[in-house]
């Protein structure tokens, strides 16, 4: 009998190993106890490399933290397997807010906070599924290929664990990431390029009440700039934003400098180019007009990816979900994930789905029956992975 109450294999498809979702949902529980925002995830690597020892890996940490000026690196380890493949199984480490006593509430078939904090879903929830499935392939007698699995860290500033990864402990050349919504059959197959702007308006300054004629108001310059700007959703891959305004010294003074911040994403690169030379330039033009200057720099966060259905790593990923009767739907983002610098690195990867529903957010939620079958997905696509990559095809 099927533990955790899951619909079988479809007819035909080889016999796996099932999850056990009350082990699944403990481990979730337990994960979301412990605070861990970015750059203070020491906890939770304590936490998660003490159930990987548990199951008799060898985890260990790289050197991410001292890049970034966190608490601990990554974590990584290896299940080796029978079958002669390997996957990267991946997922972050760090909430976007604290999640240590948060108040559980369990209804309706889902997971929530009592409201007055994030339920920290993403991507707890990911991390679950990744140390459920590890367990499940250790203890089950199916072959199943070498799994590789990397918990990263400040993810939700930059995905900077996934940047500063050790690669060259990998030997995975598909990776699958843990950190998706709520939809089973939904697939994140696309990220986007990201890059951001900062750009320093100096103007003069005046006395506002007694010689104003003689200062250039670089708050003027600025808001003359963005009021002409094309922002939010320029297109139907392309958004731009601005976030960040800092400036002025005082109300009786004509400020002589402001900071503008703002950011522009696209699944096509030419146009993230094309977005921000477009506002930098805006606010140089109106610069120079009114006699100052405008000092800018850009920086690109992280490169995109696409794969579209006849890639390799889809095809894993839809074969896995053909074992649960399921339909694969694929799914550009507009916001980065540890996808797009594992793509960068040479490991094709795409996002699974966890259960998981408004992010981020105090109204945020894990969907347990979501969950459970998002979890089973993980199991499969190893397996289904075992079988593409040992044959080739």
């Amino acid at each position: 009998m099927m533990r955790g109450g899951l619909s079988s294999p479809t007819e035909g498809s080889p016999q796996v190993a099932m999850v056990n979702r009350e082990r699944l949902l403990k481990t979730f529980l337990d994960l979301v106890a412990i605070d861990g925002v970015s750059l203070h995830e020491g906890a939770v690597a304590e936490a998660v490399e003490q159930r990987l020892c548990r199951l008799g890996l060898e985890p260990f940490r790289d050197q991410a933290g001292a890049a970034i000026g966190g608490e601990t690196g990554n974590v990584i380890a290896a299940l080796p397997g029978a079958l002669s493949a390997t996957v990267l199984l991946v997922a972050h480490l760090d909430t976007i807010r604290p999640t240590g006593g948060v108040v559980i509430v369990q209804q309706e078939g889902a997971v929530r906070s009592d409201g007055t904090a994030i339920l920290g879903a993403d991507d707890r929830a990911g991390v679950a599924m990744v140390l459920e499935a590890v367990e499940v392939l250790r203890e089950s007698e199916t072959p199943h290929p070498t799994v590789e699995v990397a918990f990263t860290v400040a993810e939700e500033i930059g995905l900077l664990g996934a940047k500063h990864l050790d690669y060259q402990r990998l030997k995975a050349r598909v990776g699958f990431v843990a950190d998706g919504g709520k939809e089973v059959e939904t697939v994140v197959s696309a990220g986007p390029w990201h890059s951001r702007f900062a750009v320093k308006v100096i103007g003069r300054a005046a006395h506002a009440a007694v010689h104003p004629e003689e200062g250039i108001n670089a708050i003027l310059i600025a808001s003359r700039a963005i009021g002409q700007m094309r922002l939010g959703k320029l297109d139907e891959e392309t958004v731009a934003n601005v976030g960040v305004i800092r400036g002025g010294e005082a109300t009786n003074v004509v400020p002589a400098e402001v900071e503008v911040k703002g950011e522009a994403r696209s699944q096509d690169p030419s146009k993230v180019g094309a977005t921000i030379a477009e506002m930098v330039g805006l606010f140089e033009r109106e610069a120079e007009a009114a006699g100052g200057r405008a000092e800018s720099s850009v920086e690109e966060l992280y490169q995109g990816y696409r794969h579209g259905p006849e890639s390799e790593v889809i095809r894993i990923i839809e074969g896995a979900m053909a074992r649960q009767g399921l339909t694969i739907q694929l799914k550009p983002s507009a916001g980065g994930t540890d996808a797009n610098f594992l793509n960068a690195g040479g490991i094709a990867s795409a996002v699974v789905p966890t259960g998981a529903h408004n992010p981020h957010s105090n109204e945020e939620a894990l969907f347990l029956d979501e969950f459970y079958r998002s979890a089973q997905l993980l199991v499969d696509i190893v397996l289904e992975a075992g079988e593409v990559l040992r044959a080739g095809r």
